[in-house]
């Protein structure tokens, strides 16, 4: 069972990027790196969707795990595109699940850029994040289902890949993750999300 502080405790549990990070790239297998990322994308999510529904949240505590997921997502996307991706592609995977797990990152980085530029106060604040994990979450659970089964299969030396990427962690940790490379916001979008993707609140439980 994950425990998560209450976003309106007096004393919050600060969680730090920087050194999850470094934890992560402790571990020498790229797709178990990428598994916990997936563990940590998905809880901040949960995080985010407790806090939405708690009406005396502080909007500081709102945007405080947004900004820990748009951080985490940004480099996430940079590892799997610069890295896993092209290593996959080389071994021909020809499973039409698999397939299906690669992700085109644009809308990611374009909603990610829409919250860097946004207030929690914002009317469309909760739905833009609740369309950030309509996005994510799929490819998230592709990827374990089928993607990263079918690298294992095919011989990828995930111990190479893990090595690489976490040299671009340790690379990465000084940057602003969120405002590296991203497109500006569309002009006059709110999302179309309607509801919160029960996958967001389900995935850990």
């Amino acid at each position: 069972m994950i425990v998560f502080a209450h976003p309106m405790s007096a004393k919050p549990v600060r969680r730090t990027p920087a050194r999850r990070h470094r934890q992560i790239a402790r571990v020498q297998d790229a797709l178990d790196q990428l598994r916990l990322e997936h563990e940590m994308i998905l809880r901040l999510l949960r995080d985010f969707d407790r806090a939405r529904l708690d009406s005396s949240c502080r909007p500081a505590a709102k945007a405080e795990i947004v900004e820990q997921l748009c951080d985490i997502l940004s480099l996430h996307a940079q590892l799997k595109d610069q890295v896993l991706y092209p290593a996959a592609r080389r071994l021909s995977i020809h499973l039409p699940q698999a397939q299906t797990a690669f992700c085109d990152h644009k809308q990611l980085h374009a909603l990610i850029a829409e919250l860097d530029e946004m207030e929690p106060q914002d009317p469309d604040y909760d739905e833009t994040v609740a369309e950030l994990g309509d996005c994510v979450v799929p490819s998230l659970k592709a990827e374990q289902a089928y993607l990263f089964p079918e690298l294992r299969a095919a011989g990828l030396d995930t111990h190479a890949l893990g090595a690489e990427m976490a040299r671009m962690r340790r690379a990465q940790q000084k940057h602003d993750f969120t405002r590296v490379g991203l497109p500006r916001a569309r002009p006059g979008s709110s999302g179309n999300a309607t509801a919160w993707p029960p996958a967001c609140r389900l995935s850990l439980s």
